[in-house]
């Protein structure tokens, strides 16, 4: 039977960065990458007919590949400052933050919410520069983080 209330699929827009309170100039065309792996611990035993069996309950530990954005470059260096603290003082409690990316359809509605906690940048690039080929200029960073909830 079909669902009676069908739900609509909207394309994402933008994402914005919120990071030290810089998410108006924070607006990038792409994100990946936050992405976790469950890994259960697994104690195999045998019972008596010689069937594996998991002999303890070991818990679960998730685990997370990076954030990965890029944007447009402008005058805003709020990235590289956040890739300069880290790499002048090491990932401290000071620079390790809660961010959050928000994604946007065309009208400007948010779709979701990821907030990620304990994060901190770990990588910071920018796209390859030719004058001549009028390309839009774009950065990227990633960012490592200890976990991330969806909203």
């Amino acid at each position: 039977m079909p669902d009676s209330d069908p739900k609509t699929v909207s394309t994402v827009s933008h994402f914005k960065l919120v990071l030290d309170g810089a998410e108006e100039a924070m607006l990038f065309h792409t994100a990946s990458g936050f992405q976790g792996t469950l890994n259960t611990a697994k104690f195999a035993s045998q019972d008596g007919q010689g069937n594996p069996i998991n002999s303890v309950g070991g818990g679960t530990q998730v685990q997370w590949s990076d954030l990965q954005v890029s944007r447009g470059v402008d005058s805003d260096h709020q990235l590289y400052e956040a890739f300069k603290d880290v790499k002048e003082n090491g990932a401290t409690p000071d620079n390790a933050k809660e961010i959050q990316l928000i994604a946007l359809d065309a009208k400007g509605e948010t779709l979701f919410t990821c907030n990620f906690t304990g994060a901190h940048i770990t990588s910071y690039s920018m796209s390859g520069m030719d004058s001549n080929s009028n390309a839009i200029l774009t950065e990227g960073a990633s960012f490592t983080f200890e976990d991330m909830t969806l909203e």
